[in-house]
């Protein structure tokens, strides 16, 4: 009878565990292009290093600055394509400055980009500060030929060009002069309910990040509230509480408009063993047991 009586509660428990991963239909979350600064959640500004600096009249007139691109080459899938791009800021007479890429200097864009700015912004923005709608987002398609093939190839890349230096000075004093950072990354967001994900994904790393932001204002945190797991980046296949359900993050489609979420019921957070079912399993793991043998079987 022990025996049966143990059978029946661990398929009760293995029943329990099933239904955490019973799904319904997917749902299509459409996902849209976040235009500006202020819309971009997600991914890391980085400080740049110059390569050159040019003074005029004694005064600092332009800097060169060169950011390291790493790309996984998707359709190799055996190197990584590296790359450098060349941005350079100008100091146009005594108030203003300009963050300018060349078709010159970047053979492989598809267009030249100048973005004019006030020399007085560059001293008082933060990533916090920073007015709305004022930085647009700039994109490229890196073209590439695929040495067994011969045919050719691009893959997008896009930045926000932030000119501050997020609270950091440089050694070279010049530097200070016209700061600039650079957030790189591929991103959109979709709104489920009214909780909005934002999808990102840097061109370092194949893998997207998710975010989740409670009635598009409040971000998820890494914590534990009511045995529910919160995180502040989610992964693929990862379940989230969102808009008052329990959905599972499925996928993306290849061109990063649509994300699929698969309703989830009777979810149970990480903790799958009520104290009771503990309590009466617990007769069954014996310490002074030699073994113990567990035969699972299913369909």
């Amino acid at each position: 009878m022990d025996v049966i009586k143990l059978y029946l509660i661990l398929l009760s428990f293995f029943i329990g565990i099933v239904s955490v991963f019973s799904q319904e239909k997917s749902i299509q979350i459409p996902l849209t292009e976040s235009k500006y600064f202020n819309e971009n959640k997600g991914n890391t500004i980085d400080i740049l290093a110059s390569t050159d600096v040019w003074s005029k009249d004694g005064k600092t007139d332009s800097i060169l600055w060169p950011i390291d691109i790493t790309i996984p080459d998707e359709k190799s899938k055996s190197h990584n394509i590296r790359k450098k791009l060349y941005v350079v800021t100008h100091k146009i007479l005594n108030d203003s400055v300009s963050v300018e890429i060349s078709i010159r200097g970047n053979p492989f864009i598809d267009k030249d980009v100048k973005f004019i700015f006030h020399a007085d912004s560059l001293k008082k923005w933060r990533p916090k500060t920073v007015p709305p709608n004022i930085l647009e987002k700039v994109k490229f398609a890196f073209n590439f030929i695929d040495e067994n093939t011969g045919s050719h190839y691009s893959l997008p890349w896009e930045a926000y060009f932030i000119p501050f230096s997020v609270g950091m000075t440089y050694n070279d004093a010049r530097l200070n002069e016209m700061p600039l950072a650079v957030k790189i990354g591929f991103n959109k967001m979709g709104k489920f309910g009214e909780d909005i994900i934002y999808v990102s994904k840097r061109m370092t790393f194949n893998k997207p990040e998710f975010r989740i932001y409670r009635d598009g204002k409040n971000p998820h945190e890494d914590k534990f509230d009511n045995n529910i797991r919160y995180k502040e980046k989610y992964n693929l296949h990862d379940t989230v509480a969102i808009n008052g359900k329990f959905m599972r993050i499925d996928s993306l489609d290849g061109s990063f408009s649509v994300l699929y979420l698969t309703p989830v019921r009777n979810y149970v957070s990480d903790q799958y063993i009520s104290s009771s079912l503990k309590k009466e399993l617990s007769q069954y793991f014996n310490p002074s047991s030699k073994y113990l043998v567990l035969d699972f079987w299913g369909t």
